[in-house]
């Protein structure tokens, strides 16, 4: 084809070069036409050839890029390694030796790659927004931002990830190096003790324009002022604490290496209970009295009471009887049955009650109840 095309560029020139004699002699007997009918010759050639070396052209580069395609199926090309930024969507499999370890990430951007030759089936490229799972190895180099190594237990779901990796002669990605764009080396992060959970030995620390979850573990070390080792046992709410650890700008969590307590919480003042004042009891309890549950008559001096008293403050406490209302018995402990002797002589008789209460208030009123009393003559 490209012979062809200088073969034609070759038979144009010389066209041109012999036409114009043959053409300008003619001229001379016809005049200012012939130079006319010249020109329009020469013009009608270039246009001509102009048409022929364009299809020529256009059949050369349809030529080239058929080859061009035939040579990429014939050879695969894939990155020799990518790189890519991506959000951590899960992680399963966390054991202290990461070759088990799978996570999934939604990738949001793809960096450009090198290339290089390798006859591999078609490969996967990550895509922006879809999820892809990558397999964590041995071999993985697992860094904060940066730098500093990074546990896997350090990772939160949300974490901002920059993965750069190799494919494999399978198509398959091998991660080398993972960054958590999240995590941060902390120096210093001071705040309030807001609450503490001490059962995953863990607080909240408040800032003046954030809040923190703070976890701590066995390493994790507790000073009072830098001077005393203390425990996590010692912190109190309300305390002002310096903290030191790995911050993960996306959880809102500090793990912990050192806590520092430099204030205590001030001690609220304790005040002393204002004694509340009773009220005298001066009320007498009331009450009544049945003599031998309510019988009219008896035939035997000795009798049975049943007693009833009630009181609203202090309570009963004791009770005496009299057979005149005048001159009573010595106090006893109040119950609600006692044995009592009428007076000698048959005829009519009555029993006197009075109740006291704790206050010491004896009943005034009349509490008392008759019965007929007829001994055998």
């Amino acid at each position: 084809m490209l012979k062809k095309y200088i073969i034609l560029s070759l038979v144009a020139v010389m066209s041109l070069g012999s036409l114009t004699p043959a053409l300008a002699h003619d001229g001379n007997d016809k005049g200012n036409n012939g130079k006319r009918e010249v020109a329009q010759a020469k013009k009608e050639l270039k246009k001509e050839i102009k048409e022929e070396r364009k299809e020529m052209r256009e059949e050369v580069r349809d030529e080239v890029k058929d080859k061009l395609e035939a040579l990429k199926k014939a050879l695969k090309f894939t990155p020799r390694s990518l790189s890519f930024t991506a959000k951590l969507v899960s992680v399963s499999n966390v054991t202290t030796t990461p070759s088990s370890t799978e996570i999934v990430v939604s990738v949001a951007r793809v960096f450009p790659v090198r290339h290089k030759q390798i006859p591999t089936s078609t490969i996967n490229y990550p895509e922006k927004d879809k999820n892809i799972t990558l397999k964590i190895s041995d071999k993985t180099t697992l860094v904060r931002a940066y730098g500093g190594k990074m546990k896997l237990s350090e990772m939160a779901v949300g974490d901002q990830l920059h993965i750069v990796a190799k494919f494999n002669a399978d198509g398959s990605l091998d991660v080398r190096v993972l960054r958590d764009n999240s995590l941060h080396i902390i120096l210093h992060k001071s705040g309030m003790v807001e609450s503490i959970n001490t059962s995953d030995l863990s607080f909240v620390l408040k800032q003046s324009n954030r809040v923190l979850t703070v976890n701590t573990d066995g390493e994790t070390k507790f000073y009072m002022k830098r001077t005393t080792t203390t425990s996590f046992a010692d912190l109190k709410v309300g305390d002002k604490v310096s903290v030191e650890g790995i911050i993960n700008l996306n959880s809102k969590t500090v793990k912990a290496r050192s806590v520092t307590i430099s204030k205590r919480a001030p001690v609220a003042p304790t005040s002393t209970p204002t004694p509340t004042s009773t009220p005298a009891d001066t009320t007498p309890p009331t009450g009544t009295i049945s003599i031998n549950a309510g019988a009219t008559t008896t035939t035997l001096v000795t009798t049975t009471l049943t007693l009833s008293a009630t009181d609203n403050a202090s309570g009963v406490a004791q009770m005496r009887f009299s057979n005149d209302g005048v001159n009573f018995s010595a106090p006893v402990q109040y119950v609600t049955s006692a044995s009592w002797t009428l007076a000698s002589g048959n005829g009519l008789k009555t029993v006197y009650v009075q109740y006291r209460d704790g206050a010491g208030n004896w009943s005034s009123a009349v509490i008392a109840d008759t019965i007929e009393l007829s001994l055998a003559i």
